[in-house]
């Protein structure tokens, strides 16, 4: 905890509010919205203290304090919220909070946001060159670990590129196969995969084709 005054020590700055903790872990899943974490705080001195500004590190981070105006021993919440978007994998975000008894001193807190994937498959891009016999290829979409895959949907955006789904462990894994019509003229193509996450939504997982 960071008890203070709002005077200095040396190096250290003592400060009227006292924060229960400087970094909050959470975790999400892909497809989730967003995710929130708390930061309490207590006035810990003897005159109120005013929190002029709570300033997120990103758009993608909002910041909220309970009250701006803090009595002697009263205690309050910022909340933190990550809007995850497309976001995957450890997420840091910093919110820089400022009070009239330390404006040139402000606190850090630390957002961590571990958002975890529901499903995953590699490759994503096939490949084929021009002239090479238009064999099918695949790919695995697999669910991860805890998690049931209730079903896949697979398209082609492009009608020389035909897709099927079959299920190779029904709820674990389904193999995507894509094959050209023909290797004859340059091919592009772009195949979302509809992943049906039991008790998640999940947004599009996106294969890729090429002739070229």
């Amino acid at each position: 905890m960071i008890a203070a005054l709002g005077f200095s020590l040396g190096t250290t700055v003592v400060r009227a509010l006292e924060w229960e903790n400087l970094t909050a872990e959470t975790s999400a899943f892909e497809g989730d919205s967003e995710a929130k974490a708390l930061f309490h705080y207590r006035n810990t001195a003897k005159s109120s203290v005013t929190i002029t500004s709570v300033d997120a590190s990103c758009g993608c981070t909002d910041a909220e304090v309970q009250k701006k105006v803090v009595g002697p021993g009263e205690s309050g919440v910022v909340t933190a919220t990550l809007q995850i978007g497309s976001r995957v994998g450890r997420q840091e975000k910093w919110i820089t909070v400022t009070t009239d008894e330390s404006p040139d001193s402000p606190v850090t807190l630390t957002l961590v946001v571990t958002i975890k994937e529901t499903a995953h498959c590699e490759p994503r891009l096939l490949l084929w060159s021009k002239g090479q016999p238009p064999a099918a290829q695949s790919t695995d979409i697999v669910a991860a670990e805890g998690e049931v895959i209730d079903g896949v949907e697979a398209s082609s955006d492009n009608a020389r590129v035909a897709v099927s789904v079959a299920a190779v462990e029904p709820g674990r894994r389904y193999r995507v196969t894509v094959t050209p019509s023909s290797t004859s003229v340059s091919v592009v193509a772009e195949i979302p995969c509809t992943v049906r996450i039991r008790g998640h939504s999940n947004p599009p997982l996106r294969i890729y084709a090429s002739v070229r």
